[in-house]
């Protein structure tokens, strides 16, 4: 039987729900989950470090899984042009994904920490683009304010010229085309998915830069 974004899904003896927000892998708490797209990172109980790359790796898996699912059920809605269009954008979004989180997890290539780090950007990049797939976000704020939020902190962080920058820029071009061509108001739409993807993308950002400097 085939198993949709809207279904749930049993993987790895715990439940996937999908389409309501946020999705949890299991109930670590009683604390309610924050209403973002994909799938909470989920409580690790062991205090180990083998035991929290364990922890990290469930959380990818299932965040990748959930994407996987988000995107087969937006493709099944196109026709063939589009679904290309659409392949051709999470190509890119893939090589962005990779930079982004080698230049996280270099520094600590080596170390027993390297997966967490590397796992924690795979999954967190997998529900900014299920967020993406979704329309998730707040596109009230324009697009320019955005976009001058967004060069201050890459000029901050000196990665105005980063290879991940250049190809997330690139992937940003070519996902709002597609979404804006999806609907009927282009230009708008355009703006609304380029504000709404930097905003993502600063969000993220923010989260690095307290990383590196704690």
């Amino acid at each position: 039987m085939k198993v949709n974004a809207r279904e749930f899904a049993a993987l790895g003896g715990f439940l996937l729900i999908s389409m309501g927000g946020a999705v949890p892998i299991w109930a670590a708490d009683e604390a309610q989950a924050p209403s973002l797209p994909g799938v909470v990172a989920p409580h690790c109980p062991e205090e180990t470090q083998q035991g929290r790359n364990r922890c990290t790796g469930l959380w990818l898996r299932t965040a990748e899984y959930h994407e996987a699912l988000v995107y087969d059920d937006l493709k099944q809605t196109l026709d063939l042009s589009d679904r290309v269009q659409l392949a051709i954008a999470e190509e890119h979004w893939r090589a962005f994904r990779d930079l982004q989180c080698e230049a996280e997890s270099t520094p600590f290539n080596g170390g027993s920490i390297y997966s967490q780090i590397h796992g924690t950007c795979m999954a967190q990049a997998a529900n900014d683009r299920t967020g993406d797939l979704q329309q998730w976000g707040n596109p009230e704020i324009s697009q320019q304010a955005a976009e001058t939020r967004l060069q201050a902190l890459l000029t901050q962080m000196k990665l105005t010229d980063s290879p991940a920058q250049k190809q997330w820029e690139a992937y940003r071009n070519l996902h709002c085309d597609f979404e804006a061509n999806y609907r009927d108001d282009v230009p708008t739409q355009y703006q609304q998915c380029v504000s709404r993807l930097t905003q993502t993308r600063i969000a993220r950002l923010e989260a690095w830069a307290a990383q590196r400097n704690p």
